[in-house]
Order: C-alpha cells, then structure tokens, then sequence
C-alpha cells in the first residue's frame, strides 16, 4: 500500500460532533501533516468563509474543498472555482419557492443570500458563521452564483431531492449534505471531483490518498481515494460505499482516532 499523502475530510457529522463542534485534536494533526508534507484539507458543504473562520490559524498549512467541490483553497488562495449557470439557477430558485416551507440558499463566491429570516439567524452566528443576507426577491439576484442550498423540515427529503433531480437532473448534481440541506450544484461538480482535481495539482495518485464522510454528499469523494472512512454514525445507505468504517463516531472523536492509529509514530513525536 503506497504511503498516504493527501487526507480529506468531511465537517459535520464526520470531524463535528453533534453540539457542532470541530474535534480540537484535528489541530495539532495538521501541524504533523504540515512538518511532514502531507496534504490537509477539509471538504464539506459549508460556504468557504464557515470553514476559514474555524481554521483561520491554520490557513497556510492546509487547504479547503467547500460548496460540495464548487470551491477549493490551498493555504488561503483560491485555486479552483466551478459555478452554476445563471439563468438555469434563477429558474431552479423559482421551482423551491414554489413551496412556501422552503428556505433557498444562494452562494455566490463572497456572500450568501435567502429569503428567510430564520434562516439569517440561524446560519449568521455559531457554530456557522455564514456571511448572508435576507433578500426578499432571490429572482432579482443578479451575480455569480456558487451553490443553491434548500431547506424545507416539512418535506421529506429524500423525495424533494428526487423531485428536483427530475425537473433539473440534466444540467445539474443534487445532493444530501448535513443538518438536512439539499445542495444543488452544476452538473458535475461534488467533492469527488473535487479531490480529482486537487490529486492532479498535488500530483498525488488515488492510492496515496485518504478520507473521511458520513453522508450522501461524501460517496463520490469514497470513490476518488484508496483509503475511504466512513463514520460509525453514518447512514446504513450511505455504509457500503466506502472500504473502510471508523471505530468510533464523530461524537467519539473517530477522525483523529483513526489517523492517530495510521500514523502511528505520532504519538512519539509528540512526547
């Protein structure tokens, strides 16, 4: 088995507890990976500003997959940005506000906008300090746009993503991520080609690559790696695409448990 030289893992559900806590011990990992050339990065479903703001002491010494893949930084600087069409969003938008229980996310590269106020208050402050704005007309919205994100707790979920997937399946990927959102990004686009991509620039091959999920967003990044970590807590669905299942759960500290028995010799180094 060739050595592991680039780690992703997904945040909530998989490093983030249940109290939307990041396991602290991830930190001084990535100082290890960091001294020892080992590729970091984090890849979730959260906008990038989210994910920079937990790590910000640690911004040069790792990178970032964020939006689902739509969004990669690599100590700080943006290397990779891959959108949606404008006008096929906007009419997607349209189709979610048809049912008056959705709140809709748009991302675009620096900001986010919804049409709930609630929505506002929940994702502005901890533990997601989003940068976000209410705006009434999300059809007026007339930017770049990263990433459409759907909340709707009447709904079942799994049958409004079907639903989406076939009015709009041609030209985008629609996909489960965590505290019940459905993401939807161009066609294409997930945190598996995400890890394509970073492979490529890295020069890092599938066997030397590691990663960890727990959820329906992370089965194309399973696929992408020779060392693919589902968590214990993960769906019995989401289970059987990946080689690998952690010991503990996210509430467990399972990540950092798991590297911590990969790279075996951290511990001594830390004495």
């Amino acid at each position: 088995m060739d050595k592991i030289k680039l780690i992703a893992t997904d945040m909530d559900g998989t490093l983030v507890d249940k109290q939307s806590l990041v396991d602290e011990n991830i930190f001084e990992l990535i100082d290890y990976f960091y001294e020892r050339g080992i590729y970091f990065f984090v890849a979730s479903g959260r906008r990038y500003e989210s994910i920079k703001k937990i790590f910000k002491n640690y911004k040069d010494k790792m990178g970032i997959i964020a939006e689902n893949g739509t969004v990669i930084t690599y100590k700080g600087e943006k290397i990779f940005i891959d959108g949606m069409d404008r006008d096929i969003a906007l009419k997607i938008v349209e189709e979610l506000l048809k049912d008056k229980n959705s709140m809709v996310l748009i991302s675009g590269e620096d900001m986010g906008y919804t049409n709930s106020k609630i929505l506002v208050e929940k994702i502005s402050g901890s533990p997601f300090f989003y940068d976000v704005s209410y705006l009434e007309d999300l059809l007026s919205y007339d930017k770049e746009i990263v990433k459409l994100c759907v909340m709707n707790h009447v709904c079942n979920k799994y049958e409004y993503a079907e639903h989406i997937r076939q009015l709009f399946g041609d030209y985008v990927e629609v996909a489960l991520s965590g505290n019940n959102c459905i993401d939807i990004m161009k066609k294409g686009t997930n945190k598996g080609t995400a890890i394509r991509h970073i492979q490529d620039i890295l020069n890092v091959k599938k066997s030397e690559t590691m990663v960890f999920g727990d959820n329906y967003n992370d089965i194309e990044m399973f696929s992408e790696a020779g060392m693919p970590f589902v968590m214990k807590n993960a769906e019995e669905a989401v289970k059987k695409y990946a080689k690998y299942e952690t010991e503990k759960t996210n509430d467990e500290g399972g990540v950092v448990y798991e590297l911590k028995k990969y790279f075996s010799d951290f511990n001594e180094v830390k004495k």
